[in-house]
């Protein structure tokens, strides 16, 4: 989604905790109730993160941020997300027509004039290849597991 051609929106009207936190992060339009959630569980849980988290975090915000939120999982409600960068607008101020959305987030005639725009913006925040993010994340779940910390 991150790095997609297409123009990507994400409207979350609840909790949007881990991997779907990382689904608001990479949205191209990040949509967020103002009462929701956003929280990174992780390290409280033991279980490790994957480097695209932060990076994601630190391309919207800060890495500051990324830190209070990946390493102490600080939780965020919309209105503190929207205020700080990690999404866009509220879902109570949002259109509510999909199309007109996504016509806003591609303007002018030519798409691929905007793909590549946004390539280029977010060429250099990803940088761990994904293979080796899930190696990490399995090993970390592993030794989790083995220690009888979570679950």
């Amino acid at each position: 989604m991150f790095t997609a051609p297409v123009p990507v929106a994400v409207l979350a009207k609840g909790h949007a905790v881990g991997v779907g936190a990382t689904l608001v992060l990479a949205a191209d339009q990040a949509i967020i109730a103002a009462r929701a959630k956003l929280r990174f569980p992780e390290t409280m849980l033991g279980i490790g993160l994957f480097a695209d988290m932060a990076a994601m975090i630190g391309h919207r915000a800060t890495g500051r941020l990324a830190e209070r939120m990946l390493m102490r999982a600080e939780p965020l409600t919309g209105t503190q997300a929207v205020n700080c960068g990690l999404a866009d607008s509220l879902a109570e101020d949002a259109p509510d027509d999909a199309e007109e959305l996504i016509a806003k987030l591609a303007p002018g005639p030519s798409r691929l004039a905007w793909a590549q725009a946004k390539g280029l913006c977010r060429a250099n925040v990803l940088r761990v290849p994904i293979e080796d993010q899930l190696d990490s994340f399995l090993r970390h779940w592993e030794i989790a597991l083995a220690a009888e910390d979570i679950f």
